[in-house]
Parts: C-alpha cells; sequence; structure tokens
C-alpha cells in the first residue's frame, strides 16, 4: 500500500485517515481471556485490541469495555474476551479524508475506527487523536447539538454553525467538504428539532406517536447537498393503519409535524414557499398511500407530476424508522422498471426545466464579438440541470443513492458513462456548487442582491473558463441523455 505525500497544511479534508495512525494495529486472538487482553493493553500503553479469527477481524475491546463490563460488574476475568467484546468493528480505508473518519465516528457513538487498505488492517484510530486540531472542525458543535434540550438552544448553535462554516470554506475551499458539514448540522438540528417536538406533544397531552413513522428529507437536504442558504424539503411515513383509523392517526402527525416545521423556521430554516413539508396532508401519509403516491407519479406522468418527481425522488430517511424508507424506494424503483416510459418523461421534463445559456442567440452574439457573455443564474441555469439529468441516470440504474456524486459512481459503474464523460461531469459539479457557496456568502455580506446571478465581469480569466466550460459540459450530458431514450438505447 502506498500512502500520499502531504506537503501542505494540515487540513481535515485534504488530509487522510492514515496519517493520524501512530503505530501498529494491536490484536488479540478469539478466545482470549479477558485477564490476557487487559494485561497486554496495560503492557503496550493502548486503548483498545481487535479480536481476531483466523486473521479476520470480529470485534473489538476497549479500556472503556474493561471499566464498563468487567470493572463495574465483578465480571470474571478469566472469561474469553467475546464476553465483553464490540462486535460490530466499524472501519475506514486509509485513504479517505480525515473527516469523513471523524463523521462515522459521531454518527455511531464510536471512539475507536478500523483503518483498512487492500482489504489489510494497518491501524486505529481513537477519539484522541481529533484533539490536536478539534478547535478548527465542528466536532465540539455537532455533539453540541446533540444535548440541545430548547429550540432557542438549538437556534442559538445553528447561527454559530453560520459563522463556523464559512470560516471553514474561507480556509479550505472545498465545496463538497462544505457541503458534508452543513448536511451533518442541518441533520442533527432538525434531530433536535423532531426530538423536542415528540417531548412537546407528550406534554400537551397527545402522548407518544400512535404508530411507528419516519421522518424523510427531500430535494437538495434529500440529496445531502445543502449549501447555507436552503429552506425546507421534508416529509413523514408511517406505518399502515386501517381506513377507519387514518385520518386520527394522519392528524396526531400534521400536528407533531406543524411543531417540527415551526422548530425549524425558528431555527434559520424558511418553510418551504412549495409547500413541501412534512406538515402538508400530502406529504404525511403511510406507507401504502406513499407508494400510490409514487406509482401515480410514474405512470401518469404530467407535468404536474414531474415537478414533484424532481423533489420527491431525493428522498432519505432523517429520523425514526429508516426501514420504511427502504420499502418505498424499493417499491418506486420496481414502479419504474415496468414502465420505463416514465424515464422518457423524465428526461423530456429535464430538458424542459432548464438548459444552461451556451447555445441561445444572446450567449453566441457575445461570443463572436468578443464580450463577456450574459449573467448566468448558477442554480436555475446550472446546478439544477446537472443534478436533474444525475438523477434521470441514477434511476435508469435502478440506484436509490441521492447524493449527486454517489449517483455518478453507480451511473459510472453500470456503464452508462463513459469515464471521461464522468470526469468532466465530476470537474463541473465542483465548480458550479463552489460558485453557489461562494454566491451564498456574497449575498449575507450586507448585499441587497436576493438572486444567484454570476457575472462573468466578477470572475478572473480563468474561473470565467472554467464556468462557460462547465456550463457546455452540463448542456453535453442533457443531449447525450436526451439522445440515448430517443434511440431506445436505455
Amino acid at each position: 500500500m502506498n500512502t500520499p505525500v502531504h506537503t501542505k497544511a494540515f487540513s481535515p479534508f485534504s488530509n487522510i485517515v492514515y496519517e493520524l495512525v501512530k503505530g501498529p494495529i494491536h490484536t488479540i486472538g478469539k478466545g482470549t481471556s479477558i485477564q490476557e487482553a487487559a494485561n497486554k493493553m496495560t503492557k503496550k500503553s493502548i486503548g483498545s485490541l481487535v479480536v481476531v479469527e483466523k486473521g479476520q477481524p470480529i470485534g473489538i475491546v476497549t479500556k472503556t469495555d474493561l471499566v464498563r463490563r468487567v470493572l463495574a460488574v465483578s465480571k470474571e476475568t478469566n472469561l474469553p474476551i467475546e464476553e465483553i467484546m464490540s462486535p460490530q468493528i466499524l472501519s475506514i480505508e486509509y485513504d479517505r479524508p480525515i473527516f469523513e473518519g471523524l463523521l462515522l465516528m459521531l454518527r455511531h457513538k464510536i471512539t475507536h475506527l478500523l483503518v483498512i487498505g487492500e482489504g489489510i488492517m494497518v491501524g486505529m484510530i481513537s477519539e484522541h487523536d481529533w484533539v490536536r486540531y478539534q478547535a478548527r472542525h465542528p466536532a465540539y458543535l455537532f455533539r453540541a447539538i446533540e444535548e440541545a434540550s430548547t429550540i432557542a438552544d438549538a437556534a442559538e448553535l445553528k447561527t454559530e454553525s453560520n459563522v463556523l462554516i464559512e470560516n471553514i470554506f474561507e480556509e479550505e475551499g472545498d465545496a463538497r467538504s462544505l457541503t458534508m458539514i452543513v448536511t451533518e448540522v442541518n441533520d442533527r438540528i432538525t434531530e433536535a428539532i423532531i426530538a423536542n417536538s415528540l417531548r412537546e406533544m407528550k406534554e400537551d397531552g397527545k402522548g407518544e406517536p400512535p404508530v411507528e413513522f419516519c421522518w424523510m428529507a427531500m430535494g437538495s437536504e434529500g440529496r445531502k447537498e445543502q449549501t447555507s442558504s436552503t429552506d425546507q424539503d421534508n416529509g413523514i411515513v408511517f406505518a399502515n393503519v386501517p381506513d377507519s383509523q387514518f385520518v386520527e392517526v394522519q392528524q396526531w402527525f400534521l400536528q407533531f409535524a406543524e411543531k417540527a416545521v415551526e422548530g425549524l423556521e425558528t431555527c434559520g430554516f424558511p418553510r418551504c414557499e412549495g409547500n413541501i413539508m412534512a406538515s402538508n396532508p400530502e406529504l404525511c401519509l403511510s406507507v401504502d398511500r406513499w407508494h400510490q403516491i409514487f406509482h401515480s407519479i410514474v405512470v401518469n406522468p404530467e407535468p404536474d407530476s414531474l415537478l414533484k418527481a424532481s423533489t420527491y425522488f431525493d428522498f432519505r430517511a432523517l429520523y425514526g424508522q429508516t426501514r420504511f424508507v427502504d420499502e418505498l424506494w424499493e417499491g418506486l424503483l420496481q414502479a419504474i422498471e415496468n414502465n420505463k416510459s416514465f424515464l422518457r418523461f423524465l428526461t423530456e421534463n429535464m430538458i424542459k426545466a432548464g438548459r444552461p445559456p451556451v447555445k441561445n442567440w444572446k450567449w453566441r452574439l457575445r461570443r463572436l464579438i468578443e464580450m463577456f457573455p450574459p449573467p448566468v443564474d448558477i442554480k436555475r441555469e446550472a446546478l439544477a440541470p446537472l443534478v436533474r439529468a444525475i438523477r434521470v441516470l441514477a434511476l435508469t440504474c435502478g440506484s436509490p443513492v441521492t447524493h449527486s456524486m454517489e449517483r455518478l459512481d453507480v451511473i459510472e459503474k453500470a456503464g452508462l458513462l463513459s469515464p471521461e464523460v464522468v470526469g468532466a461531469v465530476r470537474e463541473a459539479y465542483d465548480f458550479i456548487l463552489l460558485l453557489r457557496i461562494r454566491q451564498d456568502f456574497a449575498r449575507k455580506e450586507g448585499s441587497t442582491r436576493t438572486d444567484n446571478m454570476i457575472s462573468f465581469r466578477e470572475l478572473n480569466p480563468l474561473q470565467g473558463r472554467f464556468l462557460r466550460d462547465s456550463l457546455r459540459t452540463v448542456y453535453e450530458l442533457q443531449d447525450l441523455i436526451y439522445g440515448k431514450f430517443e434511440g431506445n438505447i436505455f
């Protein structure tokens, strides 16, 4: 395994997790006694051991496990280590960004993470390895949000996160890393608001949820591609109930959803102008009724249905029973498989909904006389058309992933696009997203502008060329998809 050498300043976004590995991995065999494991940790001055069987990891034991599962309960130390080990051991590839490793640990509430390379264990990193630069990234903020007990606390932390996010962006200048942070912050804020709303329902005498449910993120939130300026796009799916009970159950969830939506609004997430929110009865439904909605969109692809698809079909589970969302994706993809003409309509709608302006007469005329091209709406004429194009291809592959770049991985693996085209699309996505984020920050700095227009006059020559190339890439990707559907290639 060859690890790259980094010469620039240490960064959790560009440096890799392997750089935090301090020494060789320490293991212990299955069947070894708890006492032997404790002796080894003491002798080596280490905080964890990977339990292996035939050379493969089957669990992990830490000093904390020894304290909580042995000393605290006076457990016999001659028992095998399997009695106290954690059987699920999470791992990360050695060359992934450090920040991804941190997020993995935070999301799963673990203190140690196994580092692997080419299928081989190469080291272990712990929460203590983050200490030396923790002040530079939002780990402390994530934990504070988890502990927020009121909407006011969550709102204050959201305001704090905006400052931190902007500082990180100015320092790192990496668009995708920033959207990861924004998504993580927004997800945790939403989870805190939902938990608070559930408590309020109980305090108001409404009791616990009548059935199991899942809060869904949709739109840019569902794609994990939110920028610092974003509104709400969400819905609720709950367990099936008899028709005679549906209205009563739905009313409970609508009251709960209104509390959550209001809380999110207080925290700086405006209500969706299109009412794509869980407080809308059309977006607060049982599993079977959501299946009916999705099936109707697929088999009756009218303009209104296709408009809904552009937001609905970027959904993911955010809080609650994730299996409900898994069921919805399974049903949706099956419906598309049985009605492939839907993808043709979705492709036509992609073209009608908006294209980069590279072929309109104003653009071509100005290029001809060597003038700056007209300003570009970076959201409507660049990012949105690119996201729509990638969504069509991902649904063609039958994939439930939602992030545009993860969708592109699936598309490339399926062979729908050549590696050269995929590379160009990735570059276009990164640059367009970068400009979109910069535009968001610029509007917050006392500017009276509320649009998403990017003027070529405000870009340096290199940026201007990159933007022109990115817009052409999006246009050509749309043409490629449309041509393949017209030729019945898909």
